[in-house]
């Protein structure tokens, strides 16, 4: 029986079924202002949503050894309402409002809005801004799915501490975690803001002429986020009397569990700490949903079972800046066109950990770079051209400095420092007119291998920051018919 078990070949079929009307109507000249006509859309857009998740019934049977998954299934229907008006109050000034209402047949409602305006004054400056809220409504998986059994490895720092033992002498283990869907989850929420501010130089000076600079500034601000809680999540949250758990507690006649992670044993009462009645065998730490909790022993304090599950826990920040430069100069009979197009993020980041309601910025460690940028050189004469680009990646630190939890868990960046990464594009064309358009390049010509990390191995860590496929020519020959 346990060779089957370990040997079954599990199967999962995932079907989303997905049935979509949109009405979208547009007027314009509504009327008309100093700045020219007023327009206006407006619209409907509703869908229906079937999700299942199919697994083979030994798995549904929990046949299969480390239970491979559970079928799980929903519906949801969505109708949601927009409008968006452009007014031209002045001349050189427009206003934008736009206004979006959503309701989920499983989550409820969320209303959300953007303003902005935009100025353009008569010495070539130009100035953005926008406002707005947003939602994201959780998928259908973190509501609908059912009950999953895993054991994971996670460190149980309270049992250590009960015992005596140092947080740095306590050794982690398979706890036995009850993986459930949350039904109750609501939606993220965001709120966002973004500045910008171009300006064309020629028009100030002609010393400057085709010479134009861009700056943009974005904030965006989340909240409730939609996590994944895992068992060592719940586990240091138990310990550190995090927000991912109340101060309830039940008590049970009786140890085990039922498939669902409901209690087996009959309850002996309920209160407000680990103490246990004489009658009980273990106790249930209720957490801020059904599916979070904790399971021990009124005897010794062992874990024996975790609820994880998905909540709205955390905040996280995003803020930083883009930066345009684009100036052409006419040299040797051709156009020489310099563009520059550089990026920073100032804050990146959230809780440290889950159930924290620290901040921690992450801009600028491991894998987290804060500044990039494209150079990008173009000569063109006639029907010729040949263009060189040089794409840049920051440096960051490859080790952090962590509080415990208690002391919030914030962390300061250590070195060593990756190196900053440099890669360079290079590409001639010719137009032939009827004949065509060919182009010849060489991408990442130097050949420059993804940076290792810290134990000088390619592990796939870095694999989405930088590029892996190492040097790559081509040859391409566009014709138009």
């Amino acid at each position: 029986d346990g060779l089957y078990a370990l040997s079954a070949t599990t199967v999962v079929e995932y079907d989303n079924h997905y049935e979509k009307t949109d009405i979208i109507a547009q007027i314009q000249d509504v009327m008309e202002l100093p700045g020219g006509p007023v327009d206006i859309v407006v619209g409907y857009e509703g869908f229906d949503n079937n999700y299942s998740a199919q697994y083979d019934k030994h798995s549904e049977g929990g046949l299969v050894g480390g239970s491979a998954g559970n079928s799980g299934a929903g519906t949801r229907a969505v109708d949601s309402y927009f409008g968006e008006i452009l007014l031209p109050v002045f001349a050189g000034v427009e206003l934008n409002a736009a206004v979006r209402s959503d309701d989920y047949s499983d989550v409820g409602g969320n209303d959300s809005f953007k303003v902005g305006v935009l100025w353009e004054g008569n010495k070539g400056t130009s100035i953005k801004a926008n406002t707005g809220t947003g939602f994201r409504a959780p998928t259908m998986d973190t509501l609908y799915g059912v009950t999953t059994f895993s054991a994971n490895t996670a460190t149980d720092y309270l049992a250590c501490a009960n015992a005596g033992i140092s947080q740095s002498a306590c050794a982690s283990k398979q706890v036995s975690t009850l993986i459930t869907s949350n039904p109750n989850l609501g939606a993220e929420s965001s709120d966002s803001t973004t500045f910008s501010i171009s300006q064309d130089m020629g028009e100030l000076t002609p010393a400057l002429n085709n010479l134009s600079l861009r700056l943009d500034w974005f904030n965006i601000e989340m909240e409730d986020l939609i996590s994944s809680i895992s068992t060592q999540d719940v586990l240091y949250s138990d310990f550190t009397n995090g927000n991912l758990l109340t101060g309830n507690y039940e008590y049970y006649d009786a140890t085990g569990l039922k498939g669902d992670g409901s209690a087996a044993g009959a309850p002996v009462g309920t209160g407000t700490s680990a103490t246990c009645p004489a009658n009980a065998t273990y106790y249930k730490r209720l957490g801020v949903s059904p599916a979070l909790y904790t399971i021990r022993s009124c005897a010794n304090g062992r874990i024996d079972y975790v609820g994880a599950s998905y909540a709205n826990q955390g905040e996280f920040e995003v803020e930083g800046y883009d930066f345009f430069v684009d100036y052409t100069v006419e040299l040797g009979g051709g156009d020489l066109d310099f563009t520059l197009e550089y990026s920073h993020i100032e804050d990146y980041g959230g809780a440290p950990f889950i159930g924290s309601d620290a901040h921690q910025n992450t801009a600028g460690f491991n894998g987290l770079p804060q500044d990039r940028y494209n150079l990008i050189l173009n000569y063109t004469w006639g029907d010729y051209g040949i263009g060189v680009t040089n794409r840049h990646i920051g440096d960051f630190a490859f080790n952090s400095n962590c509080a415990s939890q208690e002391a919030g868990g914030l962390c300061t960046k250590e070195g060593p420092y990756q190196d900053k990464y440099d890669t360079i594009d290079i590409q001639a064309r010719a137009d032939f007119g009827k004949y065509g358009t060919v182009s010849i390049g060489v991408i990442n010509a130097s050949d420059k291998d993804p940076l290792p990390d810290k134990g000088g191995v390619n592990y796939d860590t870095y694999t989405g920051l930088y590029d892996n496929r190492g040097k790559i020519t081509y040859v391409r020959w566009k014709i138009s018919l």
